[in-house]
């Protein structure tokens, strides 16, 4: 088996999920929207004319600063990324810096929080041993916005979910203990697998292609990827030699006796 070559193009894509603030832009839109509503003071001498002023509440500016320099940061660490940049003497610090384990699980990578470490403590000043002040401005200013995958992830559940029978996009299973349970379980997987990202359909239709079964997705209007993931459950669990043989009968019985 060949192993699958990526490119630096599908590198970019990757890691341009992981950031909150910059999504491949050539120019910077918080940047873009702080200069729209700047105060013209160039006929004020100076030093009143250096001074800038904004036509936007406090906390907008100040969060359109913060989401600026992030937006910079981020897009300097995509292009370090590509260029391999190993970010050791960072995450050395990082950890040094009382950082092992913070918000580790919040969808940015070590790499990335280690950057922004080292350029707050660059332009901040005076090292905490315990980088409590970092800690602060990251869950405050940097946290906030959600990362590209998470916002992506959620746009693709709200697109998916209405293309279920059963799931509705409950965190609980209101089918639970009866015929229909199943179900709602399945569209729930096929849900959350695709949002996270579509190659996550290619087995299902793979296995649909493979049993010659690939026409019923037209046939009955349901997306391909699912009843390819309903046919790998129902060889599963039901006939594993002969699928063809009884799939379509159980697809209208158990799946399609529900309107969407």
């Amino acid at each position: 088996m060949t192993k699958e070559k990526y490119t630096e193009e599908d590198k970019r894509k990757y890691l341009l999920l992981q950031c909150r603030y910059y999504n491949g832009e050539d120019e910077n839109p918080f940047a873009k929207e702080l200069c729209a509503h700047e105060v013209d003071k160039s006929h004020l001498p100076p030093p009143e004319c250096m001074k800038s002023e904004y036509k936007l509440p406090s906390e907008q500016v100040t969060h359109l600063l913060n989401a600026s320099t992030a937006w910079g940061y981020e897009k300097w660490w995509v292009n370090a990324n590509l260029g391999d940049v190993q970010f050791k003497a960072e995450i050395e610090e990082y950890y040094a810096y009382g950082c092992k384990g913070f918000e580790e699980n919040d969808g940015t990578p070590l790499t990335m929080k280690a950057m922004f470490w080292n350029r707050y403590y660059h332009w901040g000043g005076m090292l905490d041993p315990q980088s409590t002040e970092f800690k602060e401005w990251y869950k405050t200013y940097y946290q906030k916005r959600e990362t590209n995958l998470q916002r992506r992830t959620k746009q693709r559940m709200v697109e998916l979910t209405v293309k279920c029978r059963f799931y509705k996009g409950e965190k609980e299973n209101p089918l639970a203990n009866t015929e229909d349970e199943m179900m709602w379980y399945y569209e729930s997987v096929w849900v959350e697998s695709l949002a996270q990202s579509y190659t996550n359909a290619d087995s299902w239709n793979r296995e649909l292609k493979l049993e010659h079964l690939d026409h019923l997705p037209k046939k009955y209007g349901i997306p391909s990827s699912l009843v390819g993931l309903l046919l790998n459950r129902y060889m599963h669990w039901g006939n594993p030699y002969h699928p063809s043989e009884g799939f379509e009968n159980w697809l209208k019985g158990h799946y399609l006796k529900s309107k969407l």
